[in-house]
């Protein structure tokens, strides 16, 4: 997840921020400088897989997880497993051993040494363009003996990256025996993503102030019914100098000031304006 996604993510978090009385734009930009700081992101999805993949793969009872990447159309979690930046078609497998978790990538030839770059502690096998990558990941999870195998398909839409046309050509690669094993991923994300490691924490710790100052500067702006929710969102976009999705939006019709929370604050309702 990129710096910009998690201060969008991080704003049902500031209930847990403490009371800020003034807006503070040297705080934000101190902020916003840490976590522009490097590229933790790597060490985090190394220490997820490392340190919490082994236990969500046992909850849910699964020993094979393959997750397809692609350019264009990618899997929703193709970033937490490294294939964020995937071009052909590529493919992340995990089994479960008694050490944790032994990890195959399957990617174009074109790819291999940027992946095993990027990705040391995986095996990675080139494919080359006319070779297909299920009938690739079908050979891996017959040499693994795979019992019980993770595709994302699921009513979950981050564990749902599975398409039709690729669920098609995996059960014809993996024959009826090893299809017939196939599980959806559902529970084994929800338990590997639902835990954040402390790295993750400071981050968010850290958006979630920015946000919160981002959002009293915006409010305290506000001028009842002439203020929209388009401006508050552009002044938003502008001081946290991330880019957003700004829609029009109707007057924001207040009756009383917009403080900096409490039984003072005012929140929009179903209608987009502010009661």
């Amino acid at each position: 997840m990129s710096v910009t996604r998690m201060l969008m993510a991080t704003s049902v978090v500031l209930a847990c921020t403490a009371p800020v009385e003034q807006p503070a734009e040297g705080r934000i930009e101190q902020l916003a400088a840490q976590l522009r700081e490097g590229d933790p992101w790597p060490e985090i999805r190394e220490e997820h897989i490392r340190t919490l993949l082994p236990g969500a793969m046992d909850a849910a009872g699964v020993d094979a997880w393959v997750v397809f990447c692609r350019e264009n159309a990618n899997d929703p979690l193709a970033i937490h497993v490294g294939g964020g930046s995937a071009g052909g078609a590529a493919a992340y497998l995990f089994f479960r051993t008694a050490e944790g978790v032994d990890r195959v990538i399957i990617a174009p030839s074109s790819e291999v040494i940027t992946i095993r770059e990027r990705s040391p502690n995986s095996r990675v096998e080139a494919r080359e363009r006319d070779q297909n990558v299920f009938g690739a990941v079908a050979n891996e999870l017959r040499a693994a003996g795979a019992q019980s195998i993770a595709v994302n398909q699921s009513d979950l839409a981050a564990a749902d990256g599975l398409t039709a046309t690729q669920d098609a050509e995996l059960r014809a690669a993996l024959g009826a025996t090893l299809a017939s094993r196939l599980r959806s991923s559902q529970e084994l994300v929800i338990r590997w993503l639902g835990v954040k490691i402390p790295a993750e924490l400071a981050i968010m710790r850290k958006a979630a102030e920015i946000t919160d100052l981002i959002e009293r500067e915006a409010f305290l702006t506000v001028v009842p019914g002439q203020t929209t929710t388009a401006s508050c969102t552009r002044r938003y976009a502008i001081a946290s100098k991330v880019s957003a999705w700004i829609t029009p939006g109707e007057a924001i019709r207040a009756s009383r000031p917009v403080l900096t929370g409490g039984a003072g604050a005012i929140w929009p309702d179903s209608s987009n304006r502010v009661t």
